[in-house]
């Protein structure tokens, strides 16, 4: 798709408009748990500064060479942060197959080599093994 764009931009039939840092990125939901629920306009600013601190706490630096499972709701913060820096440093993303009880499965399969998630299916995984 970024290749098409530069193509149609080099050859000046498309108006191509860059986004700006405060140009809304995506809207994020609250379920409601402790009130209404309500959506916030989240910047792009906002996801490379997230990325940007994601990938300032990784101790391994993360890079196009890199893979990892997106299982956890778009909607998730976590998910959003780490699906940024894989935007933003080029890391790959695979999408598990849907079934959270085949995880091991889509992981067998994906190899990835970070495994962004929650303490609940890491304790899973460890009786597992």
């Amino acid at each position: 798709m970024i290749k098409r764009g530069e193509e149609l931009k080099n050859a000046g039939t498309a108006e191509v408009r860059e986004p700006t840092k405060e140009d809304v990125y995506m809207f994020s939901y609250t379920s409601g748990t402790t009130g209404d629920p309500k959506g916030v306009m989240l910047s792009h600013k906002m996801i490379l500064g997230c990325s940007y601190a994601v990938q300032n706490r990784i101790k391994n630096k993360m890079t196009e060479d890199d893979c990892y499972v997106s299982y956890l709701p778009a909607s998730h913060s976590f998910e959003q942060a780490v699906f940024g820096l894989s935007l933003t440093y080029g890391v790959k993303c695979g999408f598990f197959s849907g079934n959270v009880q085949k995880i091991s499965e889509d992981l067998a399969v994906l190899k990835p080599s970070i495994f962004p998630s929650v303490p609940r299916l890491y304790n899973r995984i460890y009786q597992g093994i």
